[in-house]
């Protein structure tokens, strides 16, 4: 709830200064010895209405959760020898499963994790989470080099909802 608030507050704000860019564009039009500071103000406007964009924008690629939920359920089954497939299931309300192929002896799920100041924390503020992608990975490394690789990319729709954990089948 809080993570949508501050996303419409960055959207607005942006949108804002957008506005007053616009609005005062045909100040600079006019000129007096006051120019050089009208410039000075648009520019800083559309700067500032591009920073809150960016910042939206970036936050939005995140979704909450609580530290005591999983993430993700990881489910491995062996197909054969150094290939593998990789079941990853959102637990949750709307439980979603996704299944990948991977090679390799190992597999790897990168994420980011965005977490707060404890100030924040007091705030019931959430850490927030995005998944990246998965990828299998070899223990040699000559294998790593010379066998087929697999990495998987998620989109924003792949990543799921809710401290990670595995579960070998």
């Amino acid at each position: 709830m809080i993570l949508q608030s501050a996303l419409v507050f960055f959207y607005i704000a942006s949108a804002y200064l957008l506005f007053l860019t616009i609005k005062n564009l045909s100040s600079i039009l006019k000129i007096s010895w006051k120019t050089p500071l009208r410039i000075t103000k648009l520019c800083f406007y559309a700067f500032s209405s591009v920073y809150f964009f960016l910042i939206a924008h970036g936050l939005s690629s995140f979704y909450s959760f609580e530290i005591t939920k999983p993430i993700l359920e990881i489910q491995i089954d062996y197909l054969e020898n150094q290939y593998y497939e990789v079941k990853l299931i959102s637990p949750g309300s709307n439980t979603t499963e996704k299944s990948y192929k991977v090679h390799g002896d190992m597999w790897q799920v990168d994420l980011k994790i965005l977490t707060w100041k404890p100030l924040l924390n007091y705030l019931s503020i959430k850490p927030l989470y995005s998944l990246e992608r998965l990828n299998g990975r070899y223990t040699k490394l000559e294998d790593e080099f010379n066998k087929a690789r697999s990495v998987y990319q998620f989109n924003k729709e792949d990543a799921t909802q809710n401290a990670l954990y595995y579960r070998n089948a």
